[in-house]
């Protein structure tokens, strides 16, 4: 049923583009999908039996997925008297189904806010419109690049990470707009004009980046930049800054500093 996926998967050399698990190998976890009955779709217990949870179509800039799929149903809060079962999620949209008490599959619809859509009639009709939608905002060069992998760092990109590791930070509370201020040390030998550090909520709900403008901060030199944090959405006692991992060639779009001409920010 999902052999177009497998093939898709197989020759994709982009490293963490799509993220299985695998089969699930558990036998309560087996046992407890086959037990679900009628509750989910026929279709989505064999994918998850064969995938186990999956995040597909990873975005190069953020780092998000366009598609996710659990690999075990969820309970969400009943609409009426019907049961609601969440089995993933597509660009930020809740994807459920309405337990029918019937075999087979059910129609999966989407919630975004108080929006609801019926969107598809069964769940591998869902997985594939949705998978067919993300696919379809790469460019065919976009496209070959995934499929081809990433390109090497070159001695550029080389020189900007060693730097980035030279460079410490340093939470320095907030100014009067209710910004972050952060304390920088360059203790590199370039100037980068951007430093890429990772925001969250505390509950991950939100997951994010901030770049910080650290052009005025040479080699060896020490200063302090603000850093907005998504004041506007979240609450200072909410907000975690936290630092990114190593960037790797699949990764190097989340990376401003590893831009060829870093935006003015």
């Amino acid at each position: 049923m999902f052999e177009w996926l497998e093939a898709e998967i197989l020759k994709i050399r982009t490293p963490g583009f799509h993220q299985v698990d695998g089969p699930v190998a558990d036998p309560a976890l087996c046992d407890r999908i086959d037990r679900s009955g009628d509750l989910v779709p026929a279709s989505y217990k064999e994918f998850i039996l064969k995938f186990g949870t999956a995040r597909l179509y990873r975005s190069p800039r953020s780092g998000s997925y366009a598609v996710t799929v659990y690999g075990s149903p969820r309970e969400m809060e009943p609409d009426g008297e019907a049961s609601r079962i969440c089995l993933g999620n597509h660009d930020g949209a809740t994807v459920f189904v309405e337990s029918s008490g019937r075999a087979g599959d059910q129609a999966v619809h989407e919630a975004e806010g108080d929006l609801v859509d019926e969107v598809a009639d069964t769940f591998e009709q869902w997985l594939r419109d949705a998978c067919a939608l993300a696919k379809s905002r790469y460019t065919e060069a976009e496209w070959a690049g995934i499929l081809a992998g990433p390109r090497p760092f070159d001695d550029r990109e080389t020189a900007v990470i060693e730097a980035r590791r030279r460079i410490l930070w340093t939470p320095a509370g907030l100014d009067a707009e209710g910004n972050h201020l952060i304390a920088i040390t360059n203790n590199s030998n370039l100037t980068l004009p951007v430093y890429t550090l990772g925001v969250r909520t505390r509950d991950r709900r939100l997951n994010g980046a901030v770049f910080l403008k650290i052009g005025h901060i040479g080699p060896g030199e020490s200063g302090q930049v603000t850093a907005g944090c998504y004041k506007e959405f979240i609450s200072v006692e909410e907000t975690v800054i936290f630092d990114l991992p190593e960037p790797l060639p699949e990764t190097r779009e989340q990376y401003r500093e590893l831009d060829r001409e870093p935006p003015v920010l």
